[in-house]
C-alpha cells in the first residue's frame, strides 16, 4: 500500500524527503542557573501539615 508522500514523488509532484535530517535544528538556548532551578522546582515555597492545615515551611 502506497502513501500520498510516496505518490506525490512518483508523479514528480514532491521532492522526496530522506527521512529526518531534512528538518531544520533549532539553536540551542543557554539558559541560566536560576532558570533550571525554576524548572527543577527548587525556588519554590515548600509547607507542612500542622493539624489539618498546610502552613509555609520556615
Amino acid at each position: 500500500m502506497r502513501t500520498l508522500q510516496t505518490e506525490l514523488v512518483q508523479k514528480g509532484l514532491s521532492k522526496e524527503v530522506e527521512g529526518q535530517a531534512s528538518k531544520r535544528r533549532q539553536p540551542k538556548k543557554k539558559m541560566s542557573q536560576r532558570e533550571i532551578e525554576e524548572l527543577m522546582g527548587i525556588r519554590r515555597s515548600t509547607y507542612k501539615r500542622v493539624n489539618g492545615s498546610f502552613r509555609q515551611k520556615g
